[in-house]
């Protein structure tokens, strides 16, 4: 099965794009930031627990309709352990790094000459980098910032 292709974000210039995700990143580094620090556990009450022992989320539990559950599951136990503060600050540098060598890709190939091999390679590393970009800002579709397209 073919994976569904999204639809480019309206942003089209580079400086723009970068721009763009420069500031949703942005966003991200300040949750982050305000969260409990990670990583995340879950602790033996069934609480999700940051890495100074704070309690993230308190674990509930109950019977209903003859029925003994216990929240988060583990389903939403494993999602919030996996995507802690930590771990987000860690992907917000790697998506920073990827930005910087956008930038850098794009100054190399306007100081080409163009039909020069380091041309041809610059011309591919910037195209690769923005699809990477473009890629990056999926994740932001309906962000207020984009007029709130999906």
């Amino acid at each position: 099965r073919r994976a569904q292709h999204q639809p480019e974000p309206a942003v089209t210039d580079t400086r723009e794009l970068i721009h763009f995700l420069r500031a949703r990143l942005n966003e991200e580094a300040n949750r982050a930031a305000a969260a409990p620090p990670g990583p995340w556990s879950m602790d033996a009450s069934g609480s999700i627990t940051a890495a100074d022992g704070t309690k993230v989320i308190y674990s509930l539990g109950g019977t209903v309709n003859g029925r003994t559950s216990r929240w988060p599951e583990k389903p939403v136990v494993d999602v919030l352990t996996t995507w802690h503060p930590k771990r987000a600050v860690r992907d917000i540098a790697a998506d920073r790094q990827t930005l910087r060598e956008l930038e850098e890709a794009e100054i190399s190939l306007a100081a080409s000459e163009p039909g020069t091999p380091p041309h041809d390679l610059m011309t591919g590393a910037v195209s690769t980098l923005r699809r990477i970009a473009h890629r990056m800002a999926e994740r932001y579709a309906g962000h207020a910032s984009d007029g709130g397209q999906p």
